[in-house]
């Protein structure tokens, strides 16, 4: 087994956080067509079905996002560390409902630029293209053709979200929250999110410190801040609420809603745990541990 600086490095970093999870958990939390829940923790994908029963969906799969389309099909990643070969190993995978774990594209190893898991309802995705220290939002159709959805550079785009609600692609940069239309306009919708009166969940950085994001049918923004332990709701008149603070010890890195307008909240804990917290309309909650 080859130990190189560059593990050496890394194996000093995950000493220091002790908990890898924490440093960097999953946002992959979505909702089926008719319901059931499908979730990350980092080394399985998980489903909650109607009966609220858990169990696993797809097993050894280190998926930080999920993505699923109109036929129920779920899409993930997964990646891994070859420590001899001192490289870095990614794929995408697919499964419908019931059928058989499919590789979608071959194992690329070193940074997989567009992952595919960010796509609207014409199966157009988003992913950032790095330019001269900056980030373009690019956009590919499935003829495979790519460009810039936008001229506007970005400085560290962490996550991303396209709402098939309102046309628009969200994107978190570094502490900022902006919006791209589909003419490549840039709406800011946050332009610092750090909650200076607190200190950040288990001593997070800025760049985890925004997370997951969904959109309800009525084009309500959700938006998991796990540097503050909170999830906003950006209403369409554009009014800013808390509607949900995670206890001592832990804080929300997902949200989704689903069919029947339920909300469930992905949460990692300062011990590298997961759980999905899922709250009714009457504003009920069950934990999933």
């Amino acid at each position: 087994m080859k130990i190189t600086f560059g593990s050496l490095i890394l194996f000093f970093a995950l000493t220091l956080i002790s908990h890898t999870v924490l440093a960097h958990p999953g946002i992959g939390i979505v909702s089926d067509s008719k319901g059931n829940i499908y979730y990350t923790d980092l080394t399985h994908v998980w489903k909650i079905d109607l009966q609220g029963k858990k169990s696993i969906f797809v097993e050894n799969v280190h998926s930080h996002e999920l993505y699923i389309d109109d036929k129920d099909i779920l899409y993930g990643e997964d990646e891994w560390y070859e420590e001899d070969k001192d490289r870095w190993g990614y794929r995408i995978w697919c499964k419908g409902p019931t059928g058989e774990l499919m590789q979608k594209f071959d194992d690329v190893y070193g940074q997989l630029k567009n992952n595919t898991l960010i796509r609207d309802e014409n199966y157009n995705t988003y992913w950032p293209l790095k330019v001269n220290g900056k980030e373009q939002l690019m956009r590919t159709d499935t003829d495979g053709k790519s460009a810039p959805l936008s001229t506007r550079l970005f400085n560290d785009i962490r996550w991303m979200y396209y709402s098939k609600q309102n046309k628009l692609v969200y994107v978190v940069d570094n502490l900022s929250l902006y919006t791209v239309n589909q003419r490549g306009m840039v709406l800011t919708i946050f332009k610092d999110l750090k909650d200076k009166k607190r200190e950040p969940f288990f001593g997070v950085d800025d760049r985890h410190y925004v997370y997951g994001m969904c959109t309800s049918k009525d084009s309500d923004l959700y938006l998991a801040v796990f540097g503050a332990q909170k999830v906003l709701r950006v209403g369409n008149d554009s009014k800013v609420s808390t509607i949900y603070t995670s206890p001592a010890g832990w804080s929300p890195c997902g949200v989704t809603i689903d069919k029947f307008e339920n909300g469930w909240i992905l949460e990692s804990s300062d011990q590298g745990k997961i759980r999905v917290v899922k709250i009714n309309r009457k504003g009920e909650r069950k934990i999933y541990p």
